[in-house]
């Protein structure tokens, strides 16, 4: 498979997995504006697992966007992706269960995941931003040396 085919499959995964986990977000927002207390601290939990799973659905659409334009970082973007997709269940998901099944050994068991979670998604985002960078840099060095 050559490069060009690989990248697509690549932003493929990105737009798959994106409008997945939005269309989850969705569903998620709407069971949890419907089934969880307005006024609890689970509610907040609800509410933030949500933004984040929403964000980042988001987030993996963008990534999609940029194969074509960052297709010499295409290594940093799968990593990207590996990131956003793995922090929304460390994070969102574990949010998701802790509130769901409260006081349960299997929410227990899944809290010490959700700070991971967490921080695979900051990941993802700062290996996005040196991927711009790294791109940034390549295209100051050919525009220098086509002024020669």
């Amino acid at each position: 498979m050559n490069v060009e085919a690989r990248l697509s499959s690549l932003q493929g995964f990105c737009f798959a997995a994106g409008s997945l986990f939005a269309l989850v977000a969705v569903v998620a927002g709407a069971v949890g504006a419907h089934l969880v207390a307005s006024d609890s601290v689970d509610a907040g939990r609800w509410q933030t697992a949500n933004q984040y799973h929403f964000y980042h659905s988001l987030a993996l659409l963008l990534v999609g966007s940029l194969w074509p334009y960052l297709r010499q970082s295409s290594f940093m973007l799968w990593g990207v992706f590996v990131c956003f997709c793995a922090g929304i269940f460390g994070f969102s998901v574990t949010l998701y269960i802790r509130v769901a099944f409260p006081g349960t050994g299997f929410a227990e068991m899944v809290s010490p995941v959700t700070p991971m979670g967490g921080m695979l998604l900051m990941f993802g985002w700062l290996i996005l931003f040196l991927a711009v960078i790294w791109r940034f840099i390549q295209q100051t060095r050919v525009a220098g040396r086509s002024e020669l």
